[in-house]
């Protein structure tokens, strides 16, 4: 693994464990519960999914390192990182979970204690390892990928982790998904002038200032690149649509995501949300390089 992907990995687990834990830690037993349709999983069961997946993608990486070196695992494994990077993101096809990641119904608290745990354990691993880990291999029970070496299964778990953070964002967005609370906000008290809670000091109000200036400009820089990557699918588009052809779907879902995490990210930053905004920016990001590595920028 190289330098650049060892950081890359890293901070794909990092960005992946923030954004799945905000996406469920404040969300109630009703909304853990709760399920958009009889064969459809609650935003509980998706989370307890990726927890119980990122175990069995864990020992799958330990089991290929514990294994000899494989000396075709460069015929074997080639483009398969691509293959990944390309299918993971795309939940226009879905798949039956193995019965070892089903979902047994944990609550919420335990299974953010237990990801929580698991994940800093799979970050440590790729901080330190010094395995050649492309040499190890390890086959794979779908035959979309037949063998996996052991930098991409470790690369599969935050890919996975992203994967069903889409899907609990799809239940929360579904008809019918609950409220918070069913209860009106508690009153709030009112400040009065000149007391501790009149407002911020000068000090951290120009903080907070800075911070929003910074997030801005990252936002704007970000606008550019997401024009020009808007700019050369339209090309695209109409090139294979004279030929009665269309873009492939996950560019496409990459396209309609960066859009997406940009426009909420803007609106984060009017309200005043800067981790909010810095989440959403890092994400889009992602999304921009992958239409970026499409269009071979």
């Amino acid at each position: 693994m190289t330098p650049q992907e060892r950081a890359r990995i890293i901070k794909l687990l990092q960005d992946s464990e923030k954004e799945y834990v905000s996406y469920i830690v404040d969300v109630s037993e009703a909304q853990w519960n709760w399920k958009p349709g009889p064969d459809r999983w609650s935003v509980g069961q998706t989370a307890e999914h990726i927890l119980l997946a990122e175990s069995v993608l864990f020992r799958a990486v330990q089991q290929a390192i514990n294994s000899p070196a494989d000396p075709d695992w460069e015929e074997k494994t080639a483009t398969k990182t691509e293959l990944l990077e390309r299918v993971m993101p795309d939940r226009t096809h879905k798949g039956v979970a193995p019965e070892s990641v089903q979902p047994q119904g944990l609550a919420k608290a335990e299974v953010i204690r237990r990801f929580k745990e698991l994940r800093g354990q799979t970050i440590e691993f790729a901080q330190e390892t010094q395995v050649p880990l492309k040499e190890h291999t390890l086959p794979h029970p779908f035959p979309i990928f037949k063998v996996l070496n052991a930098y991409q299964w470790l690369l599969y778990i935050p890919l996975h982790n992203l994967r069903h953070d889409q899907q609990i964002a799809e239940v929360k967005a579904s008809p019918g998904y609950p409220s918070a609370t069913g209860q009106p906000d508690a009153a709030k008290p009112v400040a009065q002038a000149g007391s501790p809670m009149s407002g911020p000091s000068p000090e951290a109000l120009e903080s907070f200032q800075s911070q929003m200036r910074d997030v801005q400009t990252e936002a704007d820089q970000l606008n550019v690149r997401v024009k020009t990557a808007t700019d050369g699918l339209g090309s695209i588009k109409i090139q294979m649509a004279s030929q009665g052809l269309g873009l492939r779907s996950d560019v496409l879902e990459a396209e309609a995501r960066m859009n997406h995490l940009l426009e909420k990210a803007q609106r984060e930053i009017a309200s005043g949300d800067a981790v909010g905004a810095e989440h959403d920016l890092q994400m889009a990001g992602y999304a921009i390089d992958f239409v970026d590595k499409f269009l071979g920028h």
